[in-house]
């Protein structure tokens, strides 16, 4: 008989592996141990998202905020769905939270910038993604979107800066199309700026 751990570790390996319908499984059995697993619920949520069941993983990540309404990873899968789905005001909400939770994480503060950006409020996207770059100055999609939200703001000198830096960042990595995509915006920019 397999205890918690075993059960979330198992469905964990699963997931890695791809198979979502059998790490579902697994995280059932970890939950009929142990249903106030905030964890097991988020997890099941990833899983079922993965395949593509947007409802079901929507009541898994709900379930595990109500058990635990401090578990950032919840929010942030939940705003990560809400967003592919179009909620974007429903993500931001959640993005917004996870920025509260864990305010040194330039991940939740470059997503809450997105969900900024997508709504057209760009002067809070441009706020929320100088602090992604201050916590993690070295994001290449940080600096593309923000050239992006620059270049809306009308600020064209900022942005052809962020686009050559995204460039350069790009190469660095190796990340070849991106790299070309920043260069591009960068070429634009720079005609506009005379």
């Amino acid at each position: 008989m397999r205890n918690l751990q075993e059960w979330l570790t198992l469905a964990a390996a699963r997931c890695k592996s791809g198979d979502y319908g059998g790490a579902i499984k697994d995280y059932d059995q970890a939950l009929l141990l142990d249903p106030l697993s905030a964890h097991a619920h988020c997890q099941r949520g990833n899983a079922y998202a993965h395949l593509r069941d947007a409802q079901q993983a929507l009541v898994d990540y709900d379930h595990a905020i109500r058990l635990d309404a401090g578990f950032a990873e919840a929010y942030s899968s939940r705003a990560d769905l809400r967003s592919r789905m179009g909620g974007v005001r429903e993500a931001l909400e959640d993005y917004t939270r996870v920025v509260f939770l864990c305010p040194k994480d330039p991940c939740a503060w470059s997503k809450q910038g997105n969900a900024f950006f997508r709504m057209g409020r760009h002067r809070e996207a441009l706020a929320s993604y100088d602090e992604a770059l201050r916590l993690e100055p070295v994001c290449a999609e940080v600096y593309s979107n923000r050239g992006l939200t620059r270049h809306r703001l009308g600020d064209q000198v900022g942005a052809a800066e962020d686009f050559a830096t995204a460039a350069r960042l790009f190469a660095q990595k190796g990340q070849l199309t991106l790299h070309k995509r920043a260069q591009n915006n960068l070429h634009i920019v720079l005609r506009q700026v005379g």
